[in-house]
């Protein structure tokens, strides 16, 4: 089977181990046996199963289904809502525009002066040379930032739409068909019944509620993970370890600034 992505987590779990202790009930110090709890770290591996041609056809059936009927309910689709702003003069001020042009400048200028550094022979690069490089690489991240939040503004817009919903289930799709455990080197699908020879989408969006209601924290953070993770891969296309993990960079850093908002608001 083929992998997307793979990646290690560790679960907290509580054994009980025998020992021999003073019975406290005991005038004569006589010895019993007691269990208690002892608390480890277990790592388990996960991976994204890499989809076939076959899972690929599942998927854009499902969502044309997906389009179908929320176009039926009465959901806009992007073009139709595109064309309400259009005579509405956008969805950005002019103000907003002029700056996110800046942005995009400022962007191509900094890849621009990256590239052309490291066209530089490597027998010929110098301190200044990685100085350099490490100020570029800075300046593009900060500007990818401002970028990607003009971005969020533009897909938040969209979110209603029929493509958008209908791409969401699908990634909800893709969460159940293409999440898996490997374990004592067996692959296991994290939302398949082992026992069931039933492997209808309903028979997988079950088990997957199941988990969210449950009290296995373990499992629900991996739920999320792997949610997480494949939406990204279907929204973006990200295809190798390297942009999975900035995904997850990015999503942890999100999180730090959503909490450190938190505080300061509550303080």
């Amino acid at each position: 089977m083929k992998k997307l992505f793979e990646f290690e987590s560790e679960e907290e779990v509580t054994t009980y181990q025998p020992s021999k202790e003073v019975d406290p009930q005991s005038d004569s110090g006589e010895m019993i046996e007691v269990k208690r709890p002892f608390k480890s770290l277990t790592k388990r591996k996960f991976f994204i199963r890499k989809p076939g041609r076959a899972l690929y056809d599942e998927a854009d059936l499902f969502y044309s289904k997906q389009f179908s009927f929320l176009v039926q309910k009465g959901i806009l689709t992007t073009t139709q809502l595109a064309k309400r702003f259009d005579d509405d003069d956008g969805i950005f001020s002019k103000k907003e525009i002029t700056i996110y042009e800046k942005l995009r400048n400022e962007m191509l200028d900094a890849l621009g002066r990256k590239n052309k550094l490291e066209e530089t022979l490597q027998d010929e690069r110098s301190k200044e040379y990685q100085t350099k490089i490490n100020d570029v690489n800075l300046e593009i991240q900060v500007v990818e930032e401002q970028i990607r939040k003009y971005q969020v503004a533009q897909n938040m817009v969209f979110e209603n739409t029929a493509e958008y919903k209908a791409k969401d289930k699908t990634s909800l799709f893709w969460t159940l068909y293409l999440s898996y455990e490997e374990k004592d080197g067996k692959y296991i699908p994290i939302f398949k019944d082992a026992g069931s020879k039933e492997d209808e989408f309903e028979d997988r969006i079950k088990i997957f509620d199941e988990i969210q209601e449950s009290d296995d924290t373990f499992m629900e953070r991996m739920r999320l993970e792997f949610l997480y993770l494949i939406t990204v891969w279907n929204s973006s296309g990200i295809d190798n370890d390297e942009d999975f993990k900035k995904a997850l960079e990015i999503r942890d850093e999100d999180l730090r600034s959503s909490r450190e908002r938190t505080e300061e608001t509550s303080s």
